[in-house]
């Protein structure tokens, strides 16, 4: 398991969160158990990946599976990366008193405003205004995580909007689709 904020340490990514099943739901050679032990890891496993820059990916059965109580949290760390604007792009400025104090914490800056997130410790270790941030406010915590968002104006919690969802194609007898010229190239 990746560790994150290690210095030299590896970089948990997004497949590290789970364990491959075939079609029946049992689990495929050499993925016959989780790379995490239990729920926590789980949630701070997510809190890394999903409020740092990339392209984050969460997995249907974390989300769906395992209970709403996971899924809540998962959707307000969304909530949060979206809000504040991270992306791909997004630069990720690790705080080196949280290191001091054997936590991992960082300052993501997004397009819209700033997120803090803290994995390990508590409050008490670590929280934006240890670095001197101020102007945020919390928008999710799990256990031994917590992240904020600091917007212009630091103003009430939002929710960020959701896309509209992508229609779904009618199904056709497959006799009748016509395929012309131009579609094959």
């Amino acid at each position: 398991m990746a560790t994150p904020g290690k210095q030299g340490g590896n970089v948990l990514e997004n497949h590290d969160t789970g364990y491959r099943t075939n079609e029946d739901n049992t689990p495929q050679e050499h993925h016959e158990n989780d790379s995490f032990a239990n729920n926590w890891e789980v949630e701070q496993a997510y809190a890394y990946i999903l409020t740092n820059a990339g392209q984050p990916t969460v997995y249907w059965k974390h989300y769906f599976d395992w209970g709403s109580d996971l899924r809540n949290k998962i959707r307000a760390l969304i909530n949060a990366r979206k809000v504040a604007g991270v992306h791909a792009g997004s630069t990720v400025h690790q705080q080196d008193n949280a290191r001091d104090n054997g936590v991992y914490a960082a300052h993501v800056e997004g397009r819209n405003g700033d997120l803090y997130v803290r994995i390990g410790g508590n409050d008490g270790k670590w929280q934006p205004s240890h670095s001197g941030y101020e102007g945020y406010r919390e928008y999710a915590r799990g256990t031994g995580w917590k992240v904020w968002v600091g917007l212009p104006g630091n103003p009430p919690v939002r929710q960020a909007p959701f896309n509209d969802p992508l229609p779904v194609p009618e199904p056709q007898d497959p006799a009748t689709i016509v395929v012309s010229e131009d579609d094959v190239k």
